[in-house]
């Protein structure tokens, strides 16, 4: 796997997360975006992992969803990809 197909796969996987949680907690996609401070197509984007999101944003939506941020990306292993130029992972 290349660098940019392991960055939209963990990009995908902490979306779906975000998704599986959001919807366990019974919050609508917009209510949370809302209140995290973000509009309904970042968040949309963000599940569907389409955009990159921030530790900023996803500290936002943890507290409005309850959780820690570590629930965020509970499980998510990156793609050894994701290093670079020579770097072992």
């Amino acid at each position: 796997m290349d660098v940019d197909a392991a960055r939209l796969a963990l990009q995908a996987a902490v979306g779906k997360r975000v998704r599986k949680i959001r919807t366990q907690q019974r919050i609508g996609q917009a209510e949370c975006a809302r209140a995290a401070g973000m509009d309904k197509s970042s968040m949309y984007r963000l599940e569907k992992g389409e955009q990159n999101v921030t530790l900023d944003t996803l500290a936002r939506i943890a507290l409005v969803l309850g959780v820690e941020m570590g629930d965020l990306v509970a499980g998510v292993v990156p793609d050894p990809a994701l290093v670079t130029d020579g770097v072992d992972a």
